[in-house]
């Protein structure tokens, strides 16, 4: 009797056991998305206080709590080096030119900081890549929802920037919804799109998919018009792609549609507010009395930009001698592009080891991918992560012409959610084998 006491004992430990350790896996479970959200769009507070290192860290001591095993693959783990040695790097000409950039520390150590609490997250984490694609699709509608909101309700817009801190001049119909800039603000809503529309599983959530596909088309339109450019070509492009694929019929003719309605607005804006149109626009004005007015109408919510003077004054280099351009001169620069600003600060040696650490990830990248090709783990799944990571690396090279993407907040956490997720396909038993 008493061992049929014990035995019941023991049954009922055994179980309580393991409903507290399911309901910890779900609780785990359950702050994939919070976290992805405060990842990304953590609120800012001044200049130096950012939420989502601390969500970041938080995320990692919870994860610790729970005494996970979690394995830095070798690979992996020398992006974390790659990125200390340029913060080395940095702070060294800080220090010999008597100048800290408290803004470009913060940005390493959070890059750092990020590569960390993600993977340390993803590795301990049961949700399928699946799922926390999905969640971060959902995050990213989010932004794209406030941003369509905030263009057509300036009062909500600056309340939403005390938490941004957007602090530039607020425009009619257009918004940075959680960003702090319009270009990035755009170039998320146009991320989304892409994640969206190619995204490789078979799901029920199709509908949800479709309606923040539109969430993320109409998001662009109210951002910048480098955004909307971007997205017309990868409009384009996705249509050419996938003309005759039958699972991609809506998505393809809500591209047709959104280029057949929008191209024309667009070019009109371009005419407008650049010096693309030249005296075009003073013709357009003699055959149609209107244009002026729709202008007008551009010109309260575009400035107006003369591409070739502000090419040239982005990427002016009077000043500054040949070893100044070569080391840097850890300056902060009133000019927008990315090799600008990082040759200023940390110069030519500073910009190529930033250039080196993203090349590595891109060969990285069809590495692991035709290993686990080989290994028969999910071609569209792995495939599809691949594309992703080389998309986002190409942007981060091509668009730093006009701003600065290298190891930008949010973006940067997004190009590691990915490389994370492919990572992670590789399992513990091949983890020596992995580099």
């Amino acid at each position: 009797m008493e061992e049929l006491v014990r035995n019941t004992e023991m049954d009922k430990s055994g179980y309580y056991s393991k409903l507290q350790n399911k309901s910890r896996v779900n609780l785990f479970n359950y702050l994939i998305t919070p976290y992805l959200f405060f990842l990304l769009f953590g609120p800012k507070i001044g200049l130096y206080f950012d939420t989502s290192i601390i969500a970041s860290l938080f995320t990692v001591i919870i994860v610790l709590s729970q005494k996970k095993n979690i394995v830095f693959y070798k690979n992996y783990f020398s992006y974390v080096v790659g990125i200390l040695i340029i913060l080395m790097y940095s702070f060294f000409m800080m220090l010999l030119n008597d100048n800290i950039l408290v803004v470009l520390v913060g940005r390493y150590l959070r890059s750092i900081i990020s590569l960390i609490s993600i993977w340390t997250i993803f590795a301990a984490s049961k949700k399928s890549n699946e799922a926390i694609i999905y969640s971060l699709i959902k995050v990213l509608a989010i932004h794209a929802f406030l941003v369509i909101v905030t263009a057509f309700n300036l009062e909500l817009q600056h309340m939403l920037s005390l938490f941004t801190g957007f602090d530039k001049k607020i425009r009619p119909l257009r918004s940075t919804g959680l960003m702090i800039g319009f270009d990035m603000a755009g170039l998320l809503c146009v991320l989304g799109y892409i994640l969206s529309s190619a995204f490789p599983y078979k799901t029920t959530k199709k509908i949800n998919l479709r309606i923040m596909m539109i969430l993320f088309m109409g998001g662009t339109l109210v951002t910048s018009r480098f955004s909307i450019l971007i997205l017309l070509v990868i409009l384009f492009l996705f249509i050419i792609k996938n003309r005759k694929n039958k699972n991609k019929k809506f998505e393809v003719r809500l591209g047709i549609i959104f280029i057949s309605i929008i191209a024309v607005p667009v070019l009109l804006l371009f005419l407008a507010t650049t010096s693309i149109g030249g005296n075009l626009q003073n013709t357009l004005s003699n055959y149609f009395p209107h244009f002026n007015s729709v202008v007008n109408g551009f010109m309260d919510s575009y400035a107006d930009t003369n591409i070739e003077s502000t090419f040239l004054n982005h990427f002016n280099f009077d000043g500054l001698s040949l070893t100044n351009i070569i080391f840097g001169i850890a300056a902060n620069v009133n000019q927008d592009p990315g090799y600008t600003t990082t040759i200023y600060s940390i110069g030519i040696i500073g910009l190529t080891l930033s250039m080196i650490w993203y090349l590595k990830v891109f060969v990285d990248t069809f590495r692991v991918k035709n290993q686990l090709i080989k290994q028969k783990y999910n071609f569209r799944e792995i495939n599809y992560i691949n594309q992703i990571i080389v998309i986002m690396i190409l942007i981060t090279f091509g668009l730093s012409i006009k701003n600065n993407y290298f190891f930008t907040g949010t973006y940067f956490e997004i190009l590691v959610i990915f490389i994370s997720l492919l990572y992670r396909k590789i399992t513990k038993e091949r983890c020596s084998n992995e580099t």
